[in-house]
């Protein structure tokens, strides 16, 4: 690209990071040279590709230089922290994000229960549920339904589990896993196998009732 005087953009940057995330100090070096260090958009790639590749403390110190964080700058470090086995900075940073003001939408939602969920902390699991059940905080998504149906389980609250999972208004593939194995973590076999017949005999229903 560069031999037919092509320069990088920031799109450029952004696509090079998430191609290359176990070295991206390589292609950090070049956005500095060319000027994007301070674009947001690299910025917020930076802390993904960083906190992906182990350099947690980098993706922090870029995420620190971000001047005005939005969702996906505080998103990317979150789903970072989770990933390197550190939920309890990830929850932490939620709340950072909230005190900020920053609009809550779905992916920090879900980067947040994956955290909840290895902590086993249930009540902070029910407060991300709430900005998926209350009007105009975020749509209620099949996959953020799915999550919060495996982390109730995994949690052991069966019930809850059970109720996000009637309550979703859509059902895919997913959800219906999740919900399969949910009722086996809680040892609830009868409900896997009437699971099992549905998916088996409706080809993933949309809706129906477990509750005795």
């Amino acid at each position: 690209m560069r031999q037919h005087g092509v320069f990088p953009n920031k799109h450029t940057f952004s696509l090079l990071l998430r191609a290359n995330n176990e070295n991206p100090h390589l292609i950090f070096s070049q956005i500095f040279k060319f000027g994007y260090i301070s674009d947001q958009f690299v910025q917020n790639s930076l802390v993904s590709s960083f906190a992906s590749s182990g350099y947690v403390h980098l993706a922090r110190q870029v995420f620190d230089d971000i001047t005005h964080k939005d969702v996906l700058s505080y998103t990317a470090l979150i789903d970072g922290y989770a990933r390197n086995a550190l939920p309890i900075r990830a929850l932490k940073l939620f709340l950072e994000m909230r005190r900020a003001q920053v609009k809550v939408y779905e992916v920090a939602v879900v980067a947040a229960l994956s955290p909840a969920e290895t902590l086993r902390c249930v009540w902070f699991g029910k407060y991300l549920h709430g900005f998926y059940v209350e009007p105009g905080r975020v749509s209620r998504d099949v996959y953020i339904g799915s999550v919060l149906v495996d982390m109730y389980a995994k949690c052991g609250f069966w019930d809850d589990a059970l109720k996000v999972f009637e309550d979703m208004p859509y059902k895919n593939l997913i959800s219906w896993t999740a919900m399969i194995a949910g009722s086996i973590h809680c040892n609830r076999f009868r409900e896997t196998l009437c699971f099992l017949r549905d998916v088996v005999q409706k080809g993933c229903p949309q809706s129906s009732t477990y509750r005795k």
